[in-house]
């Protein structure tokens, strides 16, 4: 079976650009879709703007039949857990806990990114937030 890891950017970008995907908060119309946008050392999937709003966008796509877990991929070194941040999206982090309480498992490894590699340094240990 071939996967194509890219297809979830191009069916978001075309979905995002024909009016078939809406984003809450973002505001009508979208003034700038830009694709592998760079902030400071982080490199985004899509770079959003409107005329009210900002916002940078990771896409992720599930490439198995049943979902299990949830992995998350740390690019900061040195940490000591992962969690996640309630404030800045209450709704994804409430979706998270409700999914771990129902069984699905949340994983998070540390990376080392160098020029022309990945190495997984450590399985960080995941503490939930209480909600």
């Amino acid at each position: 079976m071939y996967i194509d890891s890219q297809l979830p950017n191009t069916v978001f970008e075309e979905a995002i650009k024909n009016g078939v995907i809406k984003l809450p908060d973002m505001g009508e119309p979208l003034t700038q879709i830009k694709r592998e946008k760079t902030y400071g050392n982080s490199r985004f999937d899509f770079y959003l703007e409107s005329v009210h709003e900002k916002a940078f966008m990771e896409i992720k796509g599930a490439t198995i039949e049943q979902e299990d877990y949830v992995l998350f991929v740390i690019q900061i070194g040195e940490m000591e857990y992962f969690t996640f941040h309630v404030a800045r999206n209450p709704k994804f982090a409430k979706a998270l806990y409700k999914a771990s309480k129902k069984g699905v498992k949340i994983l998070a490894y540390e990376y080392k990114v160098m020029e022309d590699t990945l190495e997984v340094t450590k399985q960080l240990p995941v503490q939930l937030p209480k909600l």
